[in-house]
């Protein structure tokens, strides 16, 4: 009798895989494909635009692909160094509202909950054992 099941299951369970091994290719291939390209969209844009207007040949378009790519990194080192300068005057700003909120708004024994609520605390008093 247990040889009776096995082909009798069999078909089913083969007709089961093949239909959704079709569903899961058909599936991925209608979902977009996500991009690896590493410029920015505006960059590729720009590069898409160039290479249309000046048709510009495969070597010309990878060798603007490699500057775009170069002049990209240059581009966020130099907007994280713009930001590193901005903290600076950010400090300078919280450090001169806190001066102004000390001296101008609170009355003493608010001064003194206010430095309180500016100290450091420890989240955990002991780090647990290892």
């Amino acid at each position: 009798m247990s040889g009776f099941r096995l082909p009798r299951l069999l078909l089913p369970a083969l007709m089961t895989f093949a239909a959704g091994l079709l569903l899961g290719l058909q599936w991925a291939s209608s979902r977009p494909q996500a991009t690896t390209d590493p410029l920015p969209s505006d960059l590729r844009a720009w590069h898409r635009g160039m290479v249309q207007s000046l048709e510009l040949d495969q070597s010309q378009s990878q060798d603007l692909r490699l500057l775009l790519f170069h002049y990209s990194r240059q581009r966020e080192e130099l907007l994280a160094a713009r930001f590193s300068a901005i903290d600076a005057e950010w400090q300078s700003l919280d450090q001169r509202f806190q001066g102004l909120l000390t001296t101008r708004i609170l009355r003493p024994e608010q001064q003194s909950l206010a430095r309180d609520l500016r100290q450091a605390r420890t989240l955990a008093a002991d780090l647990p054992p290892r």
